[in-house]
């Protein structure tokens, strides 16, 4: 039996404790996940990726907002 290939999440939090957490639940759960703690670390992040499925953002971070950043790595 073949496992699927694990999903990728970008988590974007610029709350250290937050992160860690989502980051640490997400991996339990079987997702690779790439965490960011700014939308400048998060595009780098994505530039790396060869595929990411889902943006997990913090809505409120300094300089841009979570759906400006989802426009920008789109």
């Amino acid at each position: 039996m073949t496992l699927p290939p694990k999903k990728t999440i970008l988590v974007v939090e610029d709350t250290a404790l937050v992160r860690t957490t989502v980051r640490m639940i997400l991996e339990h759960a079987n997702f690779t996940v790439l965490a960011a703690a700014s939308a400048d670390e998060a595009v780098e992040l994505s530039g790396h990726a060869t595929s990411i499925d889902l943006l997990l953002s913090d809505v409120m971070m300094p300089g841009i907002s979570g759906p400006d950043l989802a426009l920008k790595l789109k």
